[in-house]
């Protein structure tokens, strides 16, 4: 991302990000999801796949999966290999 100034505005995106034109009041349409909605439903959709590292599959390692696991309340006996 090249902007000419240390802050990044809408001026500086390409217009097919964008979609207004230059200087003009612009919204982004928001994604309803939110970002820890997508990761858990990743994280739930290899527990169900996965039958062997799911860490790997993840590209996690071991201990960063079960943290996971604990914050999405996702208590399950899954073994987790490092």
């Amino acid at each position: 991302m090249l902007a000419d100034e240390q802050t990044i505005t809408i001026n500086d995106l390409p217009r097919e990000i964008s979609d207004c034109p230059p200087d003009a009041p612009c919204s982004f349409p928001r994604n309803t999801q939110r970002l820890d909605e997508i990761e858990k439903a990743n994280i739930v959709e290899i527990l169900e796949r996965e039958n062997g590292n799911k860490a790997r599959a993840l590209g996690i390692h071991g201990r960063k999966l079960y943290r996971l696991l604990e914050r999405f309340d996702l208590h399950q006996a899954e073994r987790v290999d490092d």
